[in-house]
């Protein structure tokens, strides 16, 4: 079999889009737990009274429990979970638009 121009071309673009969208699916996923995991931790943790002389004033409602987060608390479990919904966008935009794991036959 005889490889094209376009062929070589398509794999040497796939070689670099599928470790890409297998970075950011996988990646996606460990943030996303991770963020999980924190909230719940944060959730058995923290106080359920605001206490504004130690900072405590950011409510985190888990379906009706609630508890007081520092402002740092708070933007570490926000950052996590946008950075993952970030990497999920970026490995559903390879996929559609790359396509790096459609064969494609000439």
């Amino acid at each position: 079999m005889r490889l094209t121009v376009n062929a070589i071309r398509r794999t040497r673009i796939a070689k670099f889009w599928k470790p890409l969208e297998i970075i950011a699916g996988v990646g996606a996923l460990i943030v996303w737990f991770t963020s999980m995991f924190l909230w719940m931790y944060y959730d058995h943790t923290r106080p359920t009274v605001a206490d504004p002389s130690t900072g405590r004033i950011y409510p985190l409602n888990s379906h009706g429990s609630i508890v007081y987060l520092t402002q740092p608390e708070q933007f570490w479990l926000y950052s996590l979970i946008w950075v993952a919904g970030i990497c999920f966008v970026i490995a559903v935009c390879i996929d559609v638009f790359k396509k790096p794991f459609r064969r494609r036959y000439e």
